[in-house]
């Protein structure tokens, strides 16, 4: 790739990442706010709660999908199966997660920054 084509490829992928945080904020905004008037709750309290449940869904994710890379079994069905592209399979899995879990991370913050400025 050329630099431009590389600069393009980064940006278009910062954007689109941007846009699915977006789009992640306002739907859990619209469920807490759903949930807080069916239940006569404080959209406030349930904004934080849901901040801390959209964060809490990241780290159990990572965590999950962390320890099952790790066992023995999983390891050795996927080198039986997979061969040399096993363990590179097994690092795009991990980075994988942990992009999900940055994303949810950032989506909870901004929820959380809500939060605060309501």
């Amino acid at each position: 790739m050329q630099r431009r084509e590389k600069r393009k490829f980064i940006k278009e992928g910062i954007v689109g990442y941007i846009q699915k945080i977006i789009i992640a904020v306002i739907i859990v905004l619209m469920i807490a706010f759903i949930i807080s008037l069916l239940t006569d709750a404080n959209f406030k309290k349930v904004l934080g709660f849901s901040a801390l449940i959209t964060l809490t869904i990241g780290i159990f994710s990572t965590y999950g999908s962390n320890s099952a890379i790790r066992q023995s079994g999983y390891i050795f069905i996927r080198e039986q199966s997979g061969g040399a592209n096993a363990a590179k399979r097994n690092f795009e899995l991990r980075n994988d997660s942990y992009r999900f879990f940055i994303s949810t991370g950032i989506t909870a913050g901004i929820l959380y920054i809500i939060y605060l400025l309501i």
